[in-house]
């Protein structure tokens, strides 16, 4: 009863994210899919450990799932980046140990980004622009990239797995009602 029922959630967190043509694959290998992803609830981060304890090999789709996903196509998996995003703090010297820093901090300063963008829409600066102050890239663009930049390092930091919790939130957000019941923003 406990396979089927792994078998049924299996077959429907495949059909609303995987796609993976499920009936070329024998008994013992749907099964396998099934308990890899049923018992680590469908994150792919926990595989491994699923392939050991089973012993059995991913199939080339899992294999390629687990890769992370890649910006490009071929560049940096956001796991990566948020990786080399706060190496690149702490070689500036932003989390020097006489520079404490609480999370509240580390809100704050997204907040300082965004307000950075808004400033620039409120001078008239258009979304896309990208100009210069010396060397300096500034504009709604390079600020949003500020933002994205500081929710890195901070993840990074507190060991928050940006990309994995990136992907559940989406797949969530893809259940939700239209307009989450009504809102208008």
């Amino acid at each position: 009863m406990f396979g089927q029922r792994l078998w049924d959630l299996f077959r429907a967190y495949n059909l609303k994210y995987l796609n993976i043509d499920i009936d070329k694959y024998s008994e013992e290998e749907k099964s396998t899919i099934a308990v890899v992803l049923g018992i680590f609830g469908g994150f792919l981060s926990d595989v491994p450990e699923a392939r050991q304890l089973y012993g059995v090999e991913l199939l080339p789709e899992l294999k390629e799932l687990k890769e992370g996903v890649r910006l490009d196509g071929n560049g940096l998996t956001i796991k990566e980046l948020q990786k080399q995003v706060h190496e690149n703090a702490i070689n500036k010297g932003w989390w020097d140990s006489d520079l404490p820093r609480t999370f509240g901090d580390q809100i704050a300063l997204f907040h300082t980004e965004v307000s950075e963008a808004m400033l620039d829409y409120q001078n008239n600066k258009e979304i896309n622009e990208i100009y210069y102050e010396g060397n300096k890239p500034c504009g709604i663009p390079i600020e949003l990239a500020d933002v994205l930049i500081r929710i890195m390092d901070t993840c990074e930091y507190y060991g928050i797995d940006l990309e994995n919790v990136l992907v559940r939130k989406m797949k969530y957000n893809e259940m939700r009602p239209y307009r989450h019941g009504g809102k208008r923003l």
